[in-house]
């Protein structure tokens, strides 16, 4: 964190301006009984203003006005981390991917893009690298959703994660095997206020391009339920 000490004196005023600081954004005034000053505010620098009184006036203390730093660094204090939801499915080119894209969409349509971090995996390591299933982006782009994705594989970086959400019941068990609170594991149709208790998203793999229809409706469903719970965090 950066921080500026500048002085005003009777003699004349010396404060940051957007040469010094590079970053300055927003208009920020400090007033004081004998000095009124209008600066810009850097999220990233924190200023100290002291005004010296003139001469001849009484008392030797000086007042300060201080801002306080919002960097990412040192965070306000009331402030909450995004929510962290990963989507898993068998080999992440078909059901998680899809969910993935849909939910990233939704969150931007409702403005809480910036509330979750999303992500989405596979159990399985024989797609990693590789873009979603063909079926799976063609449907996708029908939709009008972007397409673009790499496979993976979950990983530590996945099971830290808020929320942890199954395309089916195999995928459940083993999630649960992997993290020690279990109300992190769900599945993902259990959004859907619509779907029947413990209902999967069937694996479109070995099918057509109707069950990968039928698989994106299913997630479009469970997706808006689970748009609401973000809202309601």
């Amino acid at each position: 964190m950066a921080c500026i000490d500048k002085k005003s004196t009777t003699g004349g005023h010396n404060f940051p301006n957007a040469d010094e600081t590079g970053s300055l954004v927003e208009p920020f005034t400090i007033c004081h009984r004998t000095h009124s000053v209008r600066l810009r505010y850097s999220p990233n620098v924190t200023f100290r203003y002291h005004f010296d009184p003139p001469n001849g006036t009484s008392g030797a203390a000086r007042d300060t006005g201080h801002m306080a730093d919002h960097s990412t660094g040192s965070p306000d204090a009331g402030a909450s981390s995004p929510t962290s939801i990963v989507f898993v499915c068998s080999g992440n080119i078909c059901r998680s991917p899809m969910a993935e894209i849909v939910f990233r969409h939704r969150l931007a349509e409702h403005g809480l893009s910036d509330a979750v971090t999303v992500r989405s995996a596979g159990t399985g390591g024989w797609h990693v690298g590789e873009p979603a299933d063909p079926r799976a982006r063609a449907i996708l782009r029908a939709r009008g959703y972007p397409v673009d994705h790499v496979a993976c594989q979950v990983g530590p970086e996945h099971l830290d994660a808020d929320l942890l959400l199954a395309a089916d019941k195999s995928h459940l068990r083993e999630l649960r095997v992997l993290v020690d609170d279990l109300d992190r594991v769900r599945l993902l149709r259990s959004f859907d206020p619509t779907a029947p208790v413990d209902a999967e998203v069937p694996d479109p793999y070995y099918g057509g391009d109707e069950g990968f229809a039928e698989v994106l409706g299913m997630i479009e469903r469970a997706v808006d339920g689970l748009v609401e719970w973000v809202r309601e965090r």
